[in-house]
Formats: C-alpha cells, sequence, structure tokens
C-alpha cells in the first residue's frame, strides 16, 4: 500500500519509516515559498505535506478522522479504513514475531 485518499487529503508514505497526511492542492495552486514539502499523486496532483509525521497508515487515518472531525467533515470511511488496518496489523502480529523469533534463532546458531 502506498497512498490512500479521503477527499482533499491523501495518507502517503513520505519515507522508509513514515506515514504523512498530504493535502491535495488544487491544479492552479500557487507555489508557496518556504520549506513546504511536496509529492506528486498518481493521478498527477501535487500534494503538500502537514507537518506531522505518523509510525503506520492506521495511526496517520485516525488523525485524519480527528483533524476531518475539527472541520466538521464526516467521512466514515476514514474511521473503517483506520480500524481495518489496526485489525490487519494484530492479525499479522503473531506471524511477524514468528519470523522475528525464528531469525533470531538462526543469529545465535551462527
Amino acid at each position: 500500500m502506498k497512498k490512500l485518499r479521503f477527499g482533499n487529503y491523501e495518507i502517503h508514505r513520505f519515507d522508509k519509516l513514515n506515514i504523512g497526511i498530504f493535502e491535495v492542492l488544487p491544479v492552479d495552486s500557487e507555489v508557496k515559498r518556504g520549506r513546504a514539502e511536496f509529492r506528486i499523486s498518481d493521478d498527477g496532483k501535487r500534494l503538500q505535506f502537514l507537518g506531522k509525521y505518523y509510525g503506520s497508515y492506521a495511526a496517520a487515518a485516525r488523525a485524519l478522522h480527528k483533524m476531518l472531525a475539527a472541520q466538521h467533515i464526516e467521512d466514515p470511511g476514514v474511521a473503517s479504513v483506520a480500524d481495518a488496518l489496526e485489525r490487519a496489523r494484530d492479525e499479522f502480529r503473531p506471524v511477524s514475531e514468528a519470523i522475528g523469533a525464528w531469525a533470531e534463532d538462526m543469529e545465535a546458531a551462527r
């Protein structure tokens, strides 16, 4: 998964470790000067980073849901996606832990 778009916002991988929330900029928008971070979405629209990093897509989706609620914008899709991502992460956790334990055993056997 790389990007999730909800209205005028996109949850997008910022770097190897972080997920960020970006605002989808209108096509005719002016480039803001300063230290603004931009990305390009799959559809060619420019994205402006809102300035906060999240460790997971679920955490970013929860933060976006709160941000939209504060603006009195209701998008139930954001909360349901966050729930689904958290469930998937919880269901995968035993597999991840087993792989980690196996890797430690292999390292110890060296």
